[in-house]
C-alpha cells in the first residue's frame, strides 16, 4: 500500500478582510512517498556557508525563513530559468522566501548582515 502526502503552500491577496475574493494564489504541489523533505535549522555566520542541495536530483521546492530579529540574510543560487547567472535575494529579518526554480548542483551559499542569524530551510524534491 502506498501512502501520498500533500504539502500546500498558498500566497493570497485579496481586497476583502475574508479572502472571499482573493486576487491571486499559487504555490501548490503534491508530492508522493518517494520524494525528499527535510526542514533544517542552522545558524548562518557573515562570513557566509554554502547549504548543500546536490545530493538530490531536482528539487520541487525551497522555503527559506530567517529567524533573526535584527539582521537581514543573502541567499546566493542558481536557477533554470537564469542558467550560469547567480541570482540573489534578501531576506529581511523574521520574513520567509519561497523558490520552486533551484538548480541543485550549486547548491545555496547564505550570508548574514552584521551578526550570525538563524534559519530555518525547507526542501522538497527527488
Amino acid at each position: 500500500m502506498s501512502y501520498y502526502a500533500r504539502k500546500r503552500w498558498v500566497l493570497e491577496v485579496s481586497s476583502a478582510s475574508d479572502y472571499s475574493r482573493p486576487v491571486t494564489s499559487a504555490g501548490e504541489y503534491t508530492s508522493t512517498p518517494d520524494e525528499f523533505r527535510v526542514n533544517d535549522v542552522i545558524e548562518v555566520a557573515t562570513a557566509g556557508q554554502t547549504y548543500t542541495l546536490s545530493h538530490l536530483s531536482s528539487v520541487e521546492q525551497v522555503r527559506v525563513t530567517n529567524l533573526d530579529s535584527t539582521n537581514y540574510l543573502d541567499v546566493t543560487f542558481r536557477s533554470a530559468a537564469n542558467g550560469a547567472t547567480d541570482n540573489k535575494v534578501r531576506i529581511a529579518a523574521t520574513k520567509t522566501w519561497d523558490c520552486p526554480d533551484v538548480t541543485v548542483a550549486n547548491n545555496l551559499t547564505l550570508t548574514a548582515n552584521t551578526a550570525a542569524v538563524l534559519v530555518s530551510i525547507d526542501y522538497s524534491g527527488t
